[in-house]
């Protein structure tokens, strides 16, 4: 086998403003940026030609890529990397362990993808060469500065820590360790949308509409700028390592070009709401989504789904799913907003597009004035929480309250 890359045409898969990063060598390279920038991508593509590189040279790398959980982990960086491999024709030189979610090529370099809800097992791995915190945000200052330490002695090429997030807020640890002030050692990019030339024209335009939505989150995700996420629609929530057992049933969005199609699982106890993201896929036609139902999701359970799509709930029906159409109205949004806010959220680890989601869902503001409507962007799973906790139960209480009166 030949360890001899072609590497000649490599500017044409790489953003041009990421470009100049891959001779970066500053301990800290730090990615700030929008939605659809290209970030996580590129460090993806670094994190490989550093080892392709070093093949030549004789130089190992043993590269940590972590989100804060393994699940989150292993629907996000894992596919990646899996997807780039297979599009370099990297395959033959690489041998992947699905299970540890690991990569090891022919030289005996390693990119080792994990979470830190295994602390033990991450202390266990040795003579790590670099680190990349995927979505920074969901780590603390102490994991990063444990990690850090992990960096060091002599392999015959430079030591980096990588980060990559959405600067949703100046109030966190990321911004005070690199942006408050000059840290020596790190490199600091900005970067959106328009900086990757890879990206759909659809998501976009998608993305530019943001601004007659809501400033701060176009500010955010649009230009890649901190913000302040303020008048947050759920804080009451946290997460928790497993759904209960018992009776449960599956909130379902459509989605297709622009939006994801979603699948969550949800739970009630008392006060409680117990959801697990199950699917979160563009461009799913009826066919991949009934197919996936049938192959994922209890029988006989009921599906709450978007009411403004009757054609495609009817074909779920025919198709053997329990599928039903959500309650609408006048006001089932705001009321239905108001239903899950009165319970405590809490939400399956490795949930991650749930999570982000929850994490940046706020009220629409005009003119600095909060407005009762939530802002039309990253709410596709909260929207099938909603369609499913509302229809299921929410319903109910409302019969039972007038019943009483």
């Amino acid at each position: 086998m030949s360890n001899v890359i072609n590497l000649t045409n490599i500017k044409n898969v790489i953003n041009d403003s990421y470009y100049p990063l891959l001779s970066d060598k500053n301990r800290y390279l730090v990615l700030k940026g929008g939605a659809g920038s290209g970030k996580s991508v590129f460090l993806a593509q670094k994190i490989l030609l550093r080892i392709l590189n070093g093949m030549s040279k004789g130089v190992k790398h043993r590269i940590l890529v972590l989100r804060k959980t393994i699940p989150a982990a292993k629907k996000s960086v894992f596919p990646l990397f899996k997807h780039l491999i297979s599009e370099w024709n990297l395959s033959d030189m690489c041998k992947l362990n699905k299970t540890e979610m690991s990569f090891t090529f022919s030289n005996g370099s390693e990119v080792l993808i994990g979470g830190l809800d295994d602390p033990e097992k991450i202390k266990s791995i040795f003579d790590i060469t670099s680190i990349w915190l995927e979505e920074s945000f969901e780590f603390t200052i102490d994991d990063f500065r444990q990690l850090d330490l992990r960096m060091r002695g002599k392999f015959g090429d430079y030591y980096q820590m990588m980060l990559s997030f959405n600067p949703i807020s100046k109030n966190t640890w990321v911004y005070k360790e690199f942006f408050e002030a000059e840290k020596g050692g790190a490199t600091l990019h900005h970067s959106n949308y328009k900086d990757n030339r890879f990206l759909d024209e659809e998501y976009k335009l998608r993305l530019e509409e943001l601004i007659n939505e809501d400033k701060n989150y176009f500010r955010v995700y649009g230009q890649g700028k901190w913000g302040s996420l303020e008048g947050l629609i759920y804080e009451n929530w946290s997460t928790i390592s497993n759904m209960p057992s018992g009776s449960h049933i599956y909130g379902l969005d459509f989605g297709f070009t622009n939006s994801e199609t979603c699948v969550v699982d949800i739970a009630r106890k008392d006060k409680e709401l117990f959801v697990e993201e199950k699917l979160y896929k563009l461009k799913m036609t009826n066919s991949d989504l009934i197919k996936w139902c049938l192959a994922n999701m209890d029988e006989g359970v009921y599906v709450y789904c978007d009411a403004a799509e009757p054609d495609r709930i009817e074909e779920l029906k025919r198709a053997g799913i329990r599928a039903k159409p959500a309650r609408k109205g006048k006001g089932s949004v705001l009321n239905g907003i108001d239903f899950v806010k009165r319970h405590r959220i809490y939400v399956v680890e490795g949930s991650n597009n749930l999570i982000k989601e929850i994490s940046g869902y706020r009220w629409k503001t005009s003119a600095d004035r909060t407005v009762d409507e939530p802002v039309k962007w990253m709410d596709h799973a909260l929207d099938a929480l909603r369609y499913g906790a509302w229809t299921q139960w929410g319903r109910k209480e409302t019969e039972l309250k007038v019943l009483w009166i």
